[in-house]
């Protein structure tokens, strides 16, 4: 069975002490992973007892990620750091954040399509132009 680097599950009990690594035998991968106070029955999961999620529901854990054998890094903190809930100002926070985003993200396309708008409505009015005599088409000098 492979084991975490020692310095990973130092630095992982410091950083949160309800984080766990488990060896999966069944993937051969490391499983990150959280405790919780309340979890699925066991039985409610998956009736495989080498599986991990029942596993992680006997135990009380939820997973976090995977990590693939030698791929430990302190990449892992910052990238748990970035997405805790709590650290980031919680729920509130990121709904408002998620709402600015979808707020500016409306009002660029509408922005895109009022300048599209706007130069197929001046391609028109210059077509209608020469249409109507009131300007001469140039197809320009050394044609």
């Amino acid at each position: 069975m492979a084991e975490a680097p020692k310095w990973f599950l130092n630095e992982l009990r410091v950083f949160d002490p309800d984080l766990r690594v488990r060896w999966s035998r069944r993937t051969e991968t490391f499983h990150l992973e959280r405790r919780v106070t309340r979890s699925l029955h066991p039985g409610t999961i998956r009736n495989d007892q080498w599986h991990d999620d029942y596993i992680r529901a006997q135990d009380g854990y939820v997973l976090v990620g995977i990590i693939r054998p030698g791929l430990f890094s302190r990449t892992i903190f910052d990238k748990l750091r970035a997405a805790d809930l709590w650290s980031n100002g919680g729920w509130a926070r990121v709904c408002r954040k998620i709402e600015e985003f979808e707020e500016a993200e409306e009002e660029r396309k509408w922005d895109k399509f009022g300048e599209a708008l706007r130069e197929e409505s001046a391609e028109l009015y210059e077509t209608m132009k020469i249409r109507d005599g009131r300007s001469v088409f140039n197809a320009g000098w050394g044609v």
